[in-house]
C-alpha cells in the first residue's frame, strides 16, 4: 500500500514542506504544507493511487489546466499541479477558516440570512464554472468554505476529471460525488449531467444549512439513493417555521426530480434568493410560478391566496412614490397634483421628440424633491400620453378641452405638457401648464444648449414652484436636492431596462434604493429587474 505522505515528501522536497493531513475523502487526501518559493501556506490535494492511475498525467495536465481558468471572487483558485512519483496532485491557497460542513456539524442549522448568503454566492459560482463548461458534480457542504463571512466553492476539477470514465472509476468502487447531494441523474448513473445536477446539489444544501441535516437520509446509499429518485422533497418549513415561504419555493424549485423542473441556471436560482432577501417573497414566489407553471403544485389553498395578495399589493405600492405617502398629507388634494408629460406629436423630429422626452423627466425628477407639489406617477401616464397626442393636444391653444379631460382622468389639479423645439445646438422649451380647477393655462418658457436640458428644466421647475411659494434656489435643484443621485440612478436604470440589460439595470436601481431607502418606484423597478432575470423567456414580458 503506498504511502501517500511519505511519497509526497519525498517528491515535492524542496518545493512545499508537508506539515501533515487535514482532510480526506473517497477520490482523494488533503495536506497542509509551505509554499517555499512564495511563503505561503498552500493545501496539497492528492488523488488516491486508483484514481490517478485511470486519469493518467497527461489528461489531467489537460484538464486541470481548464479547471485553473476559472478565476471567480467564490471558487477557490489552484495555484500549481503536477505528478509526484506516480501521485497526481494540485496546489489551493489553505483557508483560515471552516467548512460549511464544520459549521453545521457544529451549530446545527444557520440564521436564515447567513444560509442565503452562503447559496447565493455559490450559485454565482457554479453560474461562472457552468458557462466556461464545467460541471462540478460534487457539491456539498465539505466542499465549500467559510472564510470571514466569504464562501469559496473548492475541489472543483475531482469530479470533472473523472466524468468521461465513470464505468470504470465505478468498477474501483470510487464514488463520483457525495450520496447525500446526489441529483437523481448521478443517482441513477447518468452520463450525459449538466449544471443543473449541481443546482439539485446546492438545493440539498441549502435545505441543510436551513434545517441542520440533509433533505433525505438513508440507512445504507442504496436506500439514499433510491430517496433521491422517487421521494418527494421535503419541506424546509415543517422543521422550521421562519423560512420564509419565498425561500421554501427556492428550495423546492431547486429539488425536483426532473432537470426540467429546475432552475434552468444557477443564476436563475441566485437571482430568486435575491428577491427573497429583499423582502420580496411574494414576488419570488409569483416569478418560479411563472418559471415551473403547473409543476409549482405545494402552493394551494390560504397559502396561494395570500401570496396573491401580497403579490398584488407590492405591485400596486410600486406604482406610486411611497416616499410622497410618507411625506406627505394622505388627504387627496392637499397638495397640487401635477402630471407631467412629453409632447410627441407629428410635427416634431425625431431628435425634437427626444428632446421633449429627456426635458419631461427631468422636470418631473425636479419637481419629485419637494414638499410643496405631489407628481402622478410615470406607470400611470404611459397611456394617457399616447391618447393626448392621438387628439392633437400640444400647444396651449390647441384642442384644451382634451388637456381638462386628461386632468380629470388623473385625478390631478396640474396638467404641464413639455415641448421643445430644437435649432442647430440650441433648444426652446415651453411648458404649458393648465390648471384643472380655473380651467386656465399658463406657458413657462426656458432656452438653451441642448446639453443643458437638465439645467433648462431646473429654471422651469423653479418657475413652477414660485407658482407655489416654494422658496427654492436655482442651485437646489441642479446639484443639492437630497434625492438627486438616486434620481439620476433610477433614470440610469430605465434607460438600461429599455434595452434590456438587466444586470446593468438592477445595478442602478439597487444604488438608487441606497441612496433613497423610501423611492418605491425604484424599490419596485429593482422587484421587476429582479424577476424578469429569474425567467427563461424574458421575451414574452412587456415593460
Amino acid at each position: 500500500m503506498v504511502d501517500l505522505e511519505a511519497t509526497l515528501r519525498a517528491s515535492l522536497d524542496g518545493q512545499y514542506a508537508i506539515d501533515g493531513e487535514v482532510g480526506h475523502g473517497g477520490m482523494s487526501v488533503v495536506y497542509r504544507a509551505v509554499d517555499l518559493k512564495h511563503n505561503r501556506t498552500v493545501a496539497i490535494k492528492v488523488l488516491r493511487p486508483e484514481l490517478s492511475e485511470q486519469i493518467g498525467a497527461d489528461r489531467f495536465q489537460r484538464e486541470i489546466e481548464v479547471v485553473a481558468g476559472l478565476t471567480h471572487p467564490h471558487i477557490l483558485p489552484l495555484h500549481d499541479s503536477g505528478e509526484a512519483d506516480g501521485l497526481l496532485y494540485y496546489v489551493m491557497p489553505f483557508i483560515e477558516g471552516e467548512s460549511l460542513r464544520a459549521r453545521v456539524d457544529r451549530d446545527g442549522r444557520l440564521p436564515v440570512p447567513d444560509a442565503m448568503r452562503i447559496t447565493r454566492e455559490i450559485a454565482g459560482a457554479l453560474g461562472f464554472a457552468h458557462r466556461q463548461g464545467i460541471i462540478h458534480r460534487d457539491v456539498k457542504p465539505g466542499n465549500i468554505l467559510l472564510a470571514e463571512d466569504h464562501a469559496l466553492l473548492a475541489d472543483f476539477g475531482v469530479a470533472h476529471l473523472a466524468e468521461t470514465d465513470v464505468g470504470t472509476l465505478t468498477g474501483t468502487g470510487l464514488a463520483l460525488g457525495t450520496p447525500s447531494y446526489f441529483s437523481p441523474e448521478q443517482a441513477t448513473g447518468e452520463q450525459d449531467i449538466d449544471g443543473r445536477s449541481d443546482i439539485y446539489s446546492l438545493g440539498c444544501v441549502l435545505y441543510e444549512a436551513l434545517t441542520g441535516r440533509p433533505p433525505f437520509e438513508g440507512p445504507n446509499v442504496r436506500a439514499l439513493i433510491k430517496s433521491h429518485v422517487v421521494d418527494a422533497p421535503p419541506r424546509a418549513r415543517e422543521l422550521r417555521h421562519e423560512v420564509p415561504e419565498g425561500l421554501e419555493a427556492v428550495v423546492q424549485t431547486a429539488l425536483q426530480k426532473e432537470p426540467e423542473r429546475r432552475f434552468q441556471t444557477a443564476e436563475e436560482m441566485a437571482g430568486s434568493l435575491d428577491l427573497v432577501s429583499g423582502g420580496f417573497e411574494a414576488m419570488a414566489a409569483e416569478a418560479l410560478r411563472k418559471l415551473l407553471g403547473p409543476r409549482y403544485r405545494w402552493l394551494h389553498g390560504k397559502r396561494l391566496a395570500t401570496l396573491v395578495a401580497a403579490a398584488l399589493l407590492v405591485l400596486i405600492a410600486g406604482g406610486i412614490l411611497l416616499r410622497d405617502v410618507l411625506r406627505r398629507p394622505i388627504l387627496v388634494g392637499a397638495y397640487p397634483m401635477y402630471a407631467v408629460l412629453p409632447y410627441q406629436g407629428e410635427e416634431l423630429t425625431e431628435e425634437e421628440k427626444r428632446l421633449s422626452r429627456e426635458a419631461a423627466t427631468e422636470l418631473y425628477w425636479h419637481l419629485g424633491d419637494w414638499e410643496s407639489i405631489s407628481l402622478v406617477s410615470t406607470p400611470a401616464l404611459e397611456g394617457p400620453s399616447t391618447r393626448v397626442v392621438q387628439a392633437g393636444f400640444g400647444a396651449p391653444e390647441a384642442s384644451l378641452t382634451a388637456g381638462f379631460k386628461l386632468l380629470e382622468t388623473l385625478n390631478a389639479s396640474h396638467l404641464v405638457y413639455v415641448q421643445a423645439r430644437a435649432g442647430g445646438d440650441s433648444v426652446d422649451i415651453e411648458a404649458s401648464i393648465h390648471v384643472r380647477e380655473s380651467r386656465t393655462t399658463e406657458a413657462l418658457r426656458g432656452a438653451g444648449l441642448r446639453t443643458e436640458i437638465e439645467l433648462i428644466s431646473a429654471g422651469l421647475a423653479l418657475q413652477i414652484l414660485g407658482l407655489h411659494g416654494e422658496a427654492a434656489e436655482f442651485e437646489d435643484l441642479v446639484r443639492l436636492s437630497p434625492y438627486h443621485v438616486a434620481h439620476q440612478q433610477y433614470r440610469e436604470g430605465r434607460n438600461a431596462l429599455l434595452d434590456w440589460r438587466l444586470s446593468e439595470a438592477e445595478d442602478h436601481f439597487r444604488s438608487a434604493v441606497e441612496e433613497d431607502s423610501a423611492f418605491a418606484l425604484a424599490h419596485y423597478q429593482l422587484a421587476m429587474t429582479m424577476y424578469w432575470r429569474t425567467v427563461r423567456d424574458p421575451e414574452r414580458i412587456l415593460i
